[in-house]
């Protein structure tokens, strides 16, 4: 039957990983929606507590400053611990960091909680890429 050699033809082409690396985009695509939602909720949430800008915009700014300093402790925590435990440790950052935000109402609370929160974003998007990069075959990466 030509359709079923069609069939396994293209089930022959999928690659094995594919699985594994939608459930990875998918996962990271709900972490970037829910960090972009918690950006603006804390941004208003300060803005309604009437803080000054300057207060508001270097807490916006302090995620990317974690997120720098992240990208150069990840690498090294991975070296250390491995991915598995590194990927465990950072989203306990990362949830922490979310019920600090909600137990603690303090502008520089918040502003330490967004640095950290950065530190570890860039955290779980080097072990994300590295995940993606590990289902890959070498011969298909561009």
């Amino acid at each position: 039957d030509g359709s079923q050699n069609m069939r396994d033809r293209r089930a022959s082409l999928t690659p094995p990983n594919l699985a594994i690396a939608l459930s990875i985009l998918v996962g990271i695509a709900f972490y970037r929606v829910g960090e972009g939602l918690l950006t603006s909720t804390v941004s208003f949430e300060m803005w309604g507590a009437s803080l000054p800008a300057a207060l508001i915009g270097a807490t916006g700014s302090a995620f990317f400053a974690g997120c720098l300093i992240g990208t150069l402790i990840c690498v090294r925590l991975i070296e250390r611990v491995g991915v598995v435990r590194t990927f465990s440790v950072i989203v306990l950052i990362l949830v922490g960091t979310v019920l600090l935000l909600i137990l603690i109402k303090h502008p520089l609370s918040w502003l330490m909680t967004r640095l950290v929160m950065g530190v570890g974003a860039a955290g779980f998007l080097v072990i994300e890429e590295a995940w993606l990069d590990g289902q890959t075959p070498l011969t298909r990466r561009g």
